[in-house]
């Protein structure tokens, strides 16, 4: 996708007051830092993400999911594997490395789990839960964007999305590199979301926005 591609569709959007995301941005940015020390999560903390991951239009069950999103996040392995994928982020990151492959789908499994054939906690839920803890890395999807890009709601789902989303994000940076005569990719991405009126969002967030545009 070439930046402008990008840019367009976002600020049409904006433009036309088809969507304000302007309050929930704000708690967006103060919640993705909570989640850094996973030894100080508390249950609270947890409840607020849940309230927060609502107003996301996540349907999450509170009294049911509480415990399950609790036990996933204070998990040794959980721990383990946000710790050394803490420093990786979507253009970067290897994913045709098989551990990891692994880890990413041991995460979403561990948010994902289920009952009786059933999972407690849709994948929309479990990549946005994924994505505020790493915002850098990981990118969120519906079942509007899982159609449109082809990929079930499993974990080889998330992973072949994952990949497809990485092209996007190294196509955003390279048309945008190539124009402007910039190199740092770091500051690519800040120039790219000044153009959609928010330095402070991530460039996985920019390209969650135009997946849900574009299949609305």
């Amino acid at each position: 996708m070439h930046y402008k591609e990008l840019i367009k569709e976002i600020n049409e959007k904006y433009n036309s007051n088809k969507w304000d995301t302007s309050n929930l941005d704000k708690i967006y940015f103060n919640t993705i830092n909570i989640w850094n020390e996973f030894d100080k999560v508390t249950k609270n903390k947890v409840y607020n993400m849940v309230v927060f991951l609502n107003k996301w239009k996540c349907r999450i069950p509170k009294k049911e999911s509480l415990k399950q999103i609790n036990s996933a996040l204070i998990n040794k392995d959980v721990t383990k594997f946000f710790v050394k994928l803490k420093n990786e982020n979507l253009i970067t990151v290897d994913l045709n490395d098989p551990k990891i492959i692994c880890m990413i789908k041991d995460v979403f499994n561990l948010f994902s789990l289920k009952e009786v054939g059933r999972r407690k906690l849709g994948s929309t839920a479990t990549s946005k839960i994924m994505h505020i803890i790493n915002p850098e890395l990981f990118i969120m999807l519906d079942e509007a964007i899982r159609k449109k890009w082809g990929c079930n709601d499993l974990d080889e789902g998330y992973i072949n999305f994952m990949f497809r989303m990485q092209i996007e994000a190294k196509e955003l940076i390279k048309s945008f590199s190539k124009e402007n005569n910039i190199e740092d990719v770091k500051k690519i991405e800040r120039e790219i979301c000044k153009l959609c009126h928010d330095d402070m969002r991530h460039l996985t967030k920019l390209i969650d926005e135009y997946n849900y545009s574009i299949t609305r």
